[in-house]
């Protein structure tokens, strides 16, 4: 349930039984695993004044992204929402270049009544496209302690809330156990370190005949990966006031040194070209060739089928402090509904058990939820366990984002591409880079 920019909620996972979510919601009751979610059903509070308790009938319309198993996902719990309250029903558009499509029915007086956002939201929000909904959150007393550490700021700016988080997850570790084992190391610890880290990867890098086999660690260029390097080293890469870039400062220097490092200095994670000439068989945890690489939970399923009880998971290394980065998936109001109160109504019971319970029972990206968190956990497959992340769920941290979040992303995805490609420093890029950075945070754009 990564976010969207990142290329990679549209990969078509776990389209095998699709089919079978059409299921009566009575039937998919019928096949929970474990009794306490069979339960949850009941646990749902609506207001006596709420849109879903009055008689009109109502229709919304949510729009997402992602996978056919997560729209499938999504329309049930619209239709258990229905169930419960019948005048209200909801129907799930699937958007494939969403922000495109999304801001064009907007533009064209179509607008949805409910959208999915990632770190766009803000700037939704900015540009008053979606609702701020903070002065709903302070009328219905609303809990935003339900939801787990961290995920709130995605979607928060200035004090204005632009969404609640529903489907949650951040940048982490998986780890291939059989190669732990084969290079004599001890698995990873919730406190281990950056040191500890490179050590391992250096253990498990194979190098035979003068060519690497073997990869201690899988890098990327993806923001979360090195987004939480730079966390963990105290930098950052725009100020608090978020009107100027901060690339130049030692801190955040270090932290994307280190990631550039591990393939240039350290080799033990290959460079773009000595994947790229792997070709369709290159470097993957999944085929047992890489010790470690960064991800978030959606990949559990697809890592798992290959390597079953071997795969283990752990949180990101830890230098100054520890930092693993929210990518997850929130839920807006559109300023152009009609229905306001009847979208907070919906909004607020997502976040109920009842309302998380289907992510859950799809094995889907981990609820946003505490509570749909200790529910998740009991579903993960056999000898793969939690226990090394919990701890460390205190160091789950949203970047600053604001409104030109995805035009930041371009900016620093250009011009960051010649140091991961080993061709400069960061150091000689650090003056441009922050001369784009703050020109598109006083862009207004």
């Amino acid at each position: 349930m990564c976010s969207r920019h990142a290329n990679c909620r549209f990969a078509a996972r776990n389209q095998k039984g699709v089919k079978t979510l059409v299921l009566s919601l009575k039937s998919r009751v019928a096949l929970l695993s474990f009794s306490s979610l069979a339960a949850l059903g009941s646990l749902v509070v609506v207001g006596p004044g709420s849109a879903a308790a009055a008689s009109a009938p109502i229709h919304l319309v949510w729009t997402v992204w992602g996978s056919p198993l997560d729209t499938a996902t999504y329309q049930l719990r619209a239709n258990e929402y229905h169930a419960l309250h019948p005048n209200v029903s909801i129907s799930v558009i699937n958007l494939p270049q969403y922000d495109q499509q999304v801001e064009t029915m907007i533009a064209g007086g179509k607008s949805p009544d409910i959208m999915n956002v990632a770190q766009d939201g803000v700037g939704f929000g900015v540009n008053g496209a979606v609702e701020n909904l903070a002065p709903l959150i302070k009328e219905s007393h609303f809990n935003l302690d339900r939801f787990s550490p961290g995920y709130i700021g995605e979607y928060s700016y200035r004090g204005a809330i632009y969404g609640l988080p529903d489907r949650g997850g951040y940048s982490m570790i998986f780890f291939n156990k059989a190669l732990f084992r084969a290079a004599h190391i001890p698995y990873p610890t919730s406190d281990w370190t950056w040191a500890d880290f490179l050590r391992d990867a250096q253990k498990m890098t194979i190098v035979k005949d003068g060519k690497t086999v073997q990869w201690g660690f899988a890098g990327s260029g993806w923001w979360p990966y090195f987004g939480a390097l730079v966390h963990e080293a105290g930098g950052n890469f725009i100020n608090a006031n978020e009107t100027s870039g901060t690339v130049s400062s030692p801190a955040t220097q270090a932290g994307l040194n280190f990631a550039n490092d591990l393939a240039f200095k350290w080799h033990v994670t290959p460079t773009p070209v000595e994947a790229a000439n792997f070709g369709a068989n290159g470097p993957n945890i999944a085929r047992g060739n890489i010790g470690m690489n960064m991800d978030s939970f959606w990949d559990i399923k697809t890592l798992y089928a290959s390597l079953g009880q071997n795969l283990g998971m752990a949180p990101f290394p830890k230098d100054k402090t520890g930092g693993m980065e929210t990518v997850g998936t929130g839920v807006a109001i559109a300023a152009q509904s009609k229905y306001i109160q009847a979208d907070w109504d919906f909004l607020q019971w997502l976040s109920t058990p009842a309302g998380q319970r289907q992510i859950v029972i799809n094995h889907e990206d981990m609820p946003a939820t505490k509570y749909g968190l200790s529910l998740w956990i009991k579903t993960l497959p056999k000898g793969l366990s939690y226990s090394l992340l919990a701890p460390d769920a205190k160091d789950v941290f949203s970047p600053r984002i604001p409104p030109t979040w995805t035009q930041l992303q371009t900016v620093e995805g250009n011009d960051l591409t010649p140091f991961w490609d080993g061709k400069t420093t960061i150091a000689a890029l650090a003056p441009k880079l922050d001369q784009d950075i703050s020109g598109v945070l006083n862009s207004g754009q």
